[in-house]
């Protein structure tokens, strides 16, 4: 309006200016028309491109004298004078969007406004019986002032002043009207060209009536892995908006609920203790329910229930088949009604004092539901063995299927359910030390004194060990065994053949290790044999037994093997000498690989002192002298 205005003032002085500047010739143009007025009013001179240049978007119009008198006399006087507009205020577009949450409706409300008028102007927003939580001036951008708003005749007016475009940023919650079976959200809206509503309704698949509207259409979108309701609707002008739907859990109250159960268990079975850790995922369809009921078994003690909105939880024991078992309820109350998704975590443990235990694995109960399925996880230290038995109404399965916490886990397995009556007896032992033993032995031969040396290379696995065992004959004396990082103590214990070495680590030992031994004995003459019977390992958890023998002797004497038990003799240059012995020499090298230890295991030297040798020489100096012989 204002443009339209303004065009027509400029028009008016143009044609004053132009008017003014002919005043002088008005009275000689008027003498001259007289005198010509038989004249004819155009005379055209012939031109091929007159079309061209008079018909051209940039040419002027022409016309006759006598009109363009009509105009001159019109445009006499003061310029028209340039209307104010007819309103204070223009609001063109109102857009609204957000999302529908429990029984309120957070919304934003994007509204364009021009101001026409000077001073200050008061613009009706609508918007009755909501709660405005923020509001800001969007444009112009450099813009500094808070909105004012004020609540007159029950709906929210802006009041603001100087001229200018205006977007307004509004942000407010209306609570739903909620009846038997429907979900009304009505509000206050401004008077605007454009009305547009985008609203998010946290169900899918829902049937919204909009008044007053001229278009609306609705789609299903994903919503943090939720398929909801997306409105989007083009209002006609009215002062309010009625939106209405009709929830399907409300639809269906008066239904019962109908629930699925899916768990997840996970039975960690540690050196004494277990630990039993149960998760049950609910999808509640139907309405809602405020209480959950399940049977746990009867051997393990609840430590903790988690869950959203609980307000208290108890455990009733009840007897089964005929009181040879027991079992314990655990009934969950809520604060209000939980629905769609809930989530129960149940806490168990049981301590394990028993070497070896059978133990019952019962189904987890969940009362009231529908259908019910899960996954069982069994993990275990590697200080116990650990199997199932008896399996009944469930499937081995990939451990990928697990949470990846525990897909990498010593031992784990995995096995679904997919019935109520599911079971299976889980067998636990104590794991016990597989060990392998290399010993290398070098036994050295003087004439009054013998000396044993040892190096025991131990390899642990799968559990630890504490103590070593090993026979050692009664004849020897221990000097050391080491090293002193490894060993804290040693004691014989038993006398003769049954007499054995206890060697007390300092802590508990896993992997590779090496034992060095010094052992001393007395000879009673040099030519005395020697039955050397071999120190034996503990047989308990050998799972490998080997071993080298190598004899040295003094220089004056020498060997030869009488008997030998076990041992299999070879070359000097095969063997391992890790060590030596001072004033000894190599002589035999033995090695040992299969042990039966029901027969001995020794080898008998028969040991002889060299003959004496002795060496002469004989210098002759013989004198030729000149002469006759």
């Amino acid at each position: 309006m204002q443009s339209r205005t303004l065009f027509i003032f400029i028009v008016s002085c143009c044609i004053n200016v132009i008017f003014a500047s002919s005043a002088s010739h008005a009275k000689a143009l008027s003498n001259k028309q007289e005198k010509t007025k038989n004249r004819p009013d155009k005379v055209y001179v012939p031109y091929e491109k007159l079309r061209d240049v008079f018909e051209a978007e940039q040419q002027g119009v022409f016309l006759s004298y006598e009109k363009f008198q009509e105009l001159w006399r019109a445009a006499q006087g003061k310029p028209m004078d340039i209307s104010k507009a007819p309103f204070d205020y223009l609001i063109s577009t109102a857009r609204f969007s957000g999302k529908v949450k429990a029984e309120l409706a957070t919304l934003k409300l994007v509204l364009t406004v021009d101001v026409l008028a000077d001073g200050w102007v008061q613009v009706p927003l609508g918007l009755g019986e909501v709660a405005v939580s923020k509001a800001v001036f969007i444009e112009p951008k450099n813009s500094k002032t808070t909105p004012l708003l004020r609540v007159i005749d029950g709906q929210y007016i802006l009041i603001t002043k100087d001229k200018g475009r205006y977007v307004l940023s509004l942000d407010f919650v209306r609570q739903l009207e909620t009846k038997p079976g429907l979900h009304v959200l009505n509000f206050r809206i401004p008077s605007a060209a454009i009305t547009t509503l985008d609203l998010l309704i946290p169900e899918e698949n829902m049937k919204v009536d909009v008044e007053p509207m001229l278009a609306a259409t609705t789609t299903q979108v994903k919503v943090d892995n939720k398929t909801v309701t997306s409105l989007q609707a083009f209002l006609g002008s009215a002062e309010q908006v009625r939106l209405s739907w009709k929830p399907r859990t409300e639809a269906a109250a008066e239904l019962e609920p109908v629930i699925i159960c899916e768990q997840f268990q996970h039975i960690d079975i540690q050196e004494a203790l277990i630990s039993y850790e149960l998760k049950l995922n609910y999808t509640i369809r139907r309405g809602g329910v405020d209480s959950f009921t399940v049977q746990l078994p009867g051997e393990f003690r609840v430590t903790d229930v988690r869950g959203a909105n609980i307000t208290k939880w108890d455990i009733e024991i009840v007897e089964k088949t005929a009181g040879l078992k027991t079992a314990q309820i655990l009934k969950v109350k809520l604060f209000s009604p939980a629905k769609d998704k809930y989530t129960l975590t149940v806490s168990m443990e049981r301590f394990l004092q028993e070497e070896k235990l059978a133990l019952a694995l019962e189904p987890v109960v969940t009362h009231e539901v529908l259908r019910r399925s899960g996954l069982i996880g069994v993990t275990y230290s590697q200080r116990r063995l650990v199997s199932l038995k008896d399996i009944k109404n469930m499937a081995r399965v990939d451990t990928g299927r697990l949470p990846k916490h525990l897909q990498n886990r010593r031992g784990v397995t995995a096995y679904r359910f997919i019935a109520s009556d599911y079971g299976a007896t889980i067998a636990i032992e104590m794991a016990l030390p597989r060990i392998t033993v290399n010993q290398s032995w070098m036994l050295g031969v003087d004439s009054d004194r013998m000396q044993l040396r040892g190096r025991i290379h131990y390899k642990i696995d799968r559990t630890g060990i504490f103590e070593l065992k090993m026979n050692f004959p009664e004849l020897w004396k221990i000097e050391s065994i080491g090293p002193d990082t490894l060993v804290d103590d040693f004691q014989f214990k038993g006398k003769g053949k049954e007499r054995i070495l206890h060697i007390l680590l300092k802590r508990e030992n896993t992997g590779q290790f090496d034992l060095e031994l010094v052992a001393h004995a007395d000879r009673a003459e040099p030519e005395a044999g020697v039955d050397f019977h071999i120190p034996l390992a503990d047989v308990k958890d050998i799972q490998l037994y080997r071993g080298q023998l190598i004899l040295l002797l003094a220089e004056e004497l020498r060997a030869e093997v009488q008997e030998a038990q076990q041992l299999q003799a070879i070359p000097l240059k095969q063997a391992d000498k890790w060590t030596d012995i001072i004033g000894l020499s190599p002589a035999m090298a033995f090695e040992f690989r299969a042990i039966d230890r029901a027969k001995p295991m020794n080898i008998i030297f028969k040991i002889a002192v060299k003959p004496s040798q002795i060496s002469a020489v004989v210098d002759r100096l013989v004198n030729i002298q000149p002469g006759l012989i």
